[in-house]
Formats: C-alpha cells, sequence, structure tokens
C-alpha cells in the first residue's frame, strides 16, 4: 500500500489492546501504522511458573523450547489479526502495517521523579508512537490513540479538503481533531 498524498493514522497498543484496533481499521480508508508493545512479563511469568521445580540441568533447554513456543503463539496472534484485517471480507478496511517493540529490560522498581514523587516508568508511548511515525506511508499523519475510532468518511473529507485548499498544506500546520464519545 503506498499512498504518499495520503493520510496514515499513526498509533499503538499492547498486545492485550489489538482487538480495539479492528474497529479503527473498519472505518478508516487509508493506510494505518500500528506500534505494538510485547512486553517481557508476559512472557518472564509463564516462564518463572515453569522453572520453578525442574531439575537444574533441563532448564535451558526447556525454557528455550516453551519461550520459542509462547513467542510462536504471540506472533500467530498477531498475523491472524493481520489476515483478519487485510483479507477479511467485512468491507474495505485499512491498510495495516504492524510493527513490534520489545521490551528488553524491565526493572520493577525503576522510578523517575516528577513533581508529585516519584512514578513508575512502565509504558514506552514515545518510542511506540515514534516507530509508527517512522513507518508512515504518506506525507500526511494522523496521531491517534488505539481507543479512538475516526468517523467513516474522515479520510475522504480531510483529502478532499487539502486539495481545495493547498494553503494548508505547509510543514508549519497542524490540525486538531476533538474527541467525543
Amino acid at each position: 500500500y503506498s499512498q504518499k498524498d495520503g493520510i496514515t493514522i499513526v498509533t499503538q497498543c499492547s498486545l492485550d489492546r489489538l482487538p480495539l484496533i479492528k474497529a479503527m481499521c473498519e472505518q478508516w480508508q487509508g493506510a494505518i501504522s500500528l506500534a505494538i508493545y510485547i512486553k517481557k512479563e508476559e512472557l518472564k511469568t509463564f516462564l518463572q511458573n515453569y522453572t520453578a521445580n525442574m531439575d537444574d540441568n533441563w532448564k535451558p533447554h526447556k525454557v528455550a523450547k516453551h519461550l520459542e513456543k509462547k513467542g510462536t503463539e504471540i506472533f500467530a496472534e498477531i498475523v491472524k489479526f493481520w489476515n483478519g484485517i487485510e483479507y477479511g471480507n467485512q468491507g474495505d478496511y485499512a491498510a495495516l502495517d504492524i510493527h513490534l517493540l520489545f521490551e528488553i529490560e524491565h526493572d520493577s522498581d525503576t522510578c523517575v521523579e516528577d513533581n508529585a514523587g516519584p512514578v513508575r516508568v512502565m509504558y514506552p508511548v514515545n518510542a511506540l508512537r515514534n516507530l509508527a511515525l517512522r513507518y508512515a506511508k504518506s506525507d500526511y499523519v494522523f496521531l491517534l490513540d488505539a481507543d479512538f475510532v475516526p468517523s467513516s468518511n474522515m479520510h475522504a473529507l480531510v483529502l478532499s479538503m487539502l486539495r481545495r485548499k493547498p494553503y494548508l498544506v505547509s510543514p508549519k500546520i497542524a490540525f486538531v481533531v476533538p474527541a467525543w464519545e
């Protein structure tokens, strides 16, 4: 999918919020660049429970096998979701690109200070947004949270407006879209 003059939704979510993206895909008629965060804890808890009573001689081999299986399950879930969007027959869905960001280190005691005291560092929203933004395939992007659903004609309306009013096409102009329920 290549739409240089189009608008790409740039969004991010964790694996557990992936179902929210389907509604967005059903409404949007352009490209969507989605970054998904794969948490280390999803595998870590599984491994801790599995290896607690295992003979030390077998741990590396068994852990590697089960880690591979769990990773395969996660990827299968993502691929199944993507196939449903790209090849589903429920209408003209968006073109969906998925990018993965893996957590490589997690220290549950990691905190930063702000005016109200320590704040736990947890979800890398900026890194995810920047990853999705890096792979947007159009000149225009629409930064959107995973749980927001654009109106079904928004893509066409904004493109039409940009074509009719070329003075709006400037790197110094941003549009703010209000959200409502």
